[in-house]
């Protein structure tokens, strides 16, 4: 496999291609594992077609007419999986498309400290759209020891 780190040693149009292909080299972004809305209830509603490819605590997405709407996989059962909407009140019907968004996770940087931001991880301040970091990580972490941590000015 060819190491494409080194830009200098290659021309721009293959770095650029290498860069795009590295994008969509792996699978979960060639294929959208979905299913269909099949029970409303208060609180939650269940999927068919899904339960093979989803795990406690993954994200699923809902596209309605006002948006994009996530909720969370809270049971798995061999034909069905029943899903918490993150939001209330979703506009969501009988045979509607739900797609596996998969685990959650965030890609801080180091801008984002003095940032406000909800626990999707998007900014609530009014300062603008945040740089993403280089890696991400998973939100359920456990913390830094306490007096190993540096102290804040």
């Amino acid at each position: 496999m060819l190491d494409f780190q080194d830009s200098e040693a290659i021309s721009p149009k293959v770095a650029a291609a290498a860069q795009i292909f590295s994008r969509f080299s792996h699978p979960e972004m060639l294929v959208a594992h979905g299913g269909r809305v099949k029970t409303i209830a208060a609180g939650h509603y269940t999927v068919t077609g899904l339960s093979h490819h989803l795990r406690l605590g993954e994200f699923v997405a809902h596209q309605s007419r006002t948006g994009v709407h996530l909720g969370e996989v809270v049971r798995v059962e061999p034909d069905i999986a029943y899903i918490c909407p993150i939001e209330p009140g979703e506009p969501i019907g009988i045979g509607d498309l739900i797609l596996r968004r998969g685990a959650f996770r965030l890609s801080p940087a180091d801008s984002w400290c003095g940032r406000t931001i909800n626990s999707l991880g998007e900014p609530i301040d009014g300062l603008g759209p945040l740089e993403m970091g280089v890696h991400r990580r998973a939100i359920s972490n456990t913390a830094p020891p306490s007096m190993t941590r540096q102290r804040i000015t």
